[in-house]
């Protein structure tokens, strides 16, 4: 079944799939930003062609469909783990309308999450917004890896995938079996081909990959959306808190969503 967790199968998850992450290649991509999304402890494949090395500063858009329901999530994913932010967006059935979540831990001497909400036929006007405070501290605030996968996954060889030859790999987790898509330079598709008994199986295609660091207009949250003040940390941090913080995040900048 869908849930808002990235589908990449590993040790934690983040809503990317709905973003979440901390997983390997396997969980859905991405709904939610308080981890990281595609994660595994992967360093080779078990035989075969090596997995490509994808940027970690990206932006992409996600198509995810399932046999029974078709599309059930569009998504935009933007990360730059050197600079330690993030942001996605998910639009459709499986977040019953739209979800976006941006992640800050490169401001001093707080960090901010947004996590925006509205169900399906609202406008931005009317969506939630919640803003907290978060530990910048590396320690406290991380991402892990993108664009990993299984230790155990197998180079199978060449398939088509949005009309392009595309490199394929696949591999177990749980029972179940996945398979990655993807060329030396783009991810295109991830999947799980074999479901547990009883669930379905899902695809997640990946659209106008884009690697390169992210303009910081990319990281802003939907145009027309009001987000209160941050929550006051707690603790020692209470002290450290400063009125102003760079381009006024904490009261959530105004400036268009990435996604279509």
């Amino acid at each position: 079944g869908h849930q808002l967790t990235s589908r990449i199968p590993g040790p934690t998850m983040f809503v990317l799939a709905l973003l979440g992450v901390g997983s390997a290649l396997g969980a859905s991509v991405a709904v939610g930003h308080s981890g990281s999304h595609m994660v595994s402890t992967a360093s080779t494949i078990r035989r075969g062609k090596p997995f490509p090395v994808y940027s970690e500063q990206f932006q992409v858009k996600t198509i995810e469909s399932d046999p029974a329901h078709g599309t059930v999530v569009r998504q935009t994913i933007v990360q730059d783990l050197p600079a330690r932010r993030s942001r996605m967006v998910a639009d459709g059935a499986l977040v019953q309308g739209h979800l976006e979540e941006i992640r800050r831990c490169d401001f001093e001497p707080m960090g901010w999450s947004l996590v925006i909400g509205g169900r399906t036929g609202t406008s931005p006007t009317e969506w939630t917004c919640t803003n907290t405070t978060t530990n910048p501290n590396p320690d406290d605030c991380q991402w892990s890896p993108f664009w990993d996968i299984q230790a155990n996954a197998s180079y199978v060889g060449v398939e088509k995938v949005q009309g392009v030859s595309a490199d394929k790999w696949v591999y177990w987790y749980q029972g179940a079996e996945f398979a990655f898509w993807g060329t030396k330079t783009t991810p295109l598709k991830t999947a799980e081909v074999v479901a547990d008994p009883g669930m379905s199986t899902w695809q997640i295609e990946f659209i106008d990959f884009k690697a390169g660091v992210p303009p910081l207009e990319a990281f802003a949250p939907t145009l027309g959306v009001k987000c209160p003040q941050s929550t006051p940390p707690t603790g020692d941090d209470r002290d450290t808190v400063t009125k102003e913080r760079p381009f006024g995040l904490h009261t959530a900048p105004r400036v268009a969503s990435f996604a279509a």
